[in-house]
């Protein structure tokens, strides 16, 4: 069993030197606000399609992405044929990295889902009703519709 006493992180605590506690502030800042959603309008289960290029030909693609009011959630990206990408067909977390009321930006740790798939960044804007517009990477446009 492992037991800290308090005298011992008082101590450590005293040997800091104030710009550490700066940056101690920052990060516990930044880790508190990610995975929050501040809109309810993202929250839910959506439909993803997009246009891959594959060998010069316009592959379409799909996934599912779910989003709690947490900012937590999940992505799975499917294809007919695993030949196209590895990294397709697996459960995938997914995090809220920051978010407005009409824009969401959510990491896809693909990294923690399978050896040798990049994480990637999904950035979405509002669209009308339940239509949602965005970017994976970036670059490639995505189309979301709420389920």
């Amino acid at each position: 069993m492992f037991l800290i006493h308090l005298d011992e992180i008082s101590k450590g605590l005293r040997a800091m030197k104030p710009q550490h506690f700066v940056m101690m502030f920052l990060a516990a800042i930044s880790f508190s606000a990610f995975g929050q959603v501040t809109d309810s309008f993202f929250v839910g289960t959506w439909k993803v399609s997009w246009e891959r290029n594959w060998k010069n030909k316009m592959l379409p693609q799909k996934a599912t992405i779910v989003i709690d009011q947490a900012g937590r959630g999940s992505w799975n990206a499917f294809s007919k044929s695993r030949k196209y990408d590895n990294c397709y067909g697996h459960d995938v977390a997914a995090a809220v990295v920051s978010s407005s009321e009409n824009a969401i930006t959510i990491q896809l740790k693909q990294t923690e889902a399978m050896l040798g798939c990049a994480d990637q960044m999904v950035e979405l804007r509002r669209g009308d009703n339940n239509t949602v517009f965005g970017t994976l990477d970036s670059s490639t446009k995505l189309a979301l519709t709420k389920k």
